[in-house]
């Protein structure tokens, strides 16, 4: 599948017009609202790059599809060939769930969810549970504790505020039901996240200086380093790099940190442990 059902229906739709057709006007073919619309033309822009193909916004009229006769002649067969589970299918649904959740960066309620599987908000909600790992929490706190206890060295928080705001404001969005907050966002510009004044070398720097542990922010840095998204010029910068050069080099070059130092030995030792 590689299109999620809006998205091929927008596709269908510019196919078949020809002409410049406006989003409000898309938005009633679909019955959805034009806002919908315009999130989905974000990732839609990325969908058609392989196909050699644009958009083109005319002002007053809409928008239009251009390219080569051949690649629009491609997309259409590549749709007509597209199949989606039914929602009877169990597995296919949470495929497609898994689909959505990894390509779009917006943070989604459970209705959301509900309405493009053709499910109950219930069942919707049993797939979200299913493909959670609850093996992630625990690091994921660990890591914001290493954190918040340079922090607290360096400014002189109190332990007790810095922890209840890490609780409520933010382990709580990772695990409020129906509010969803991808893959796709969180991991993107991986370059900048492990750069060495960012958020997660940054503080893993601040603990080393302090002689505070910061295990769980360097195997933060080498999940980073195994992240891969098409439509993230950072990972794919940082992918290349690795397969020409080594994740050796890549760990000097983006975190700052000397070679054979105890941070890069932790990190490359991480990084070997993942798939």
């Amino acid at each position: 599948m590689e299109f999620t059902p809006r998205i091929s229906q927008i596709l269908k739709i510019l196919l078949a017009n020809g002409t410049p057709i406006g989003k409000q006007e898309i938005a009633e073919e679909l019955g959805v609202s034009k806002r919908t619309v315009q999130r989905e033309f974000e990732y839609l822009e990325l969908c058609i790059r392989k196909y050699n193909l644009k958009l083109v916004n005319y002002k007053g009229k809409g928008v239009i599809l251009e390219g080569k006769v051949e690649d629009l002649v491609k997309l259409e067969e590549n749709l007509r060939e597209e199949q989606y589970p039914d929602a009877a299918d169990r597995d296919g649904r949470r495929r497609r769930l898994l689909f959505e959740l990894l390509r779009d960066r917006t943070p989604r309620k459970l209705f959301y969810y509900s309405q493009m599987l053709g499910v109950s908000e219930a069942t919707a909600g049993s797939d979200m549970d299913a493909l959670r790992d609850p093996d992630l929490l625990p690091d994921i706190r660990s890591a914001m504790l290493e954190s918040a206890s340079a922090l607290e060295k360096k400014y002189g928080f109190a332990h007790e505020d810095l922890v209840n705001y890490m609780e409520t404001m933010m382990i709580k969005r990772f695990t409020t039901p129906g509010v969803v907050d991808p893959i796709a966002r969180v991991s993107r510009e991986p370059i900048r996240k492990i750069s060495p004044n960012d958020r997660i070398m940054g503080p893993a720097y601040q603990c080393e200086e302090y002689g505070l542990d910061n295990f769980h922010l360097l195997k933060g840095v080498a999940c980073a380093l195994k992240f891969k998204a098409e439509d993230d010029p950072q990972a794919d910068e940082l992918q290349k790099f690795i397969a020409e050069n080594g994740v050796e080099a890549a760990i000097v070059k983006y975190t700052g940190v000397a070679e054979g130092s105890r941070m890069y030995n932790v990190i490359l030792e991480e990084y070997k442990k993942l798939a």
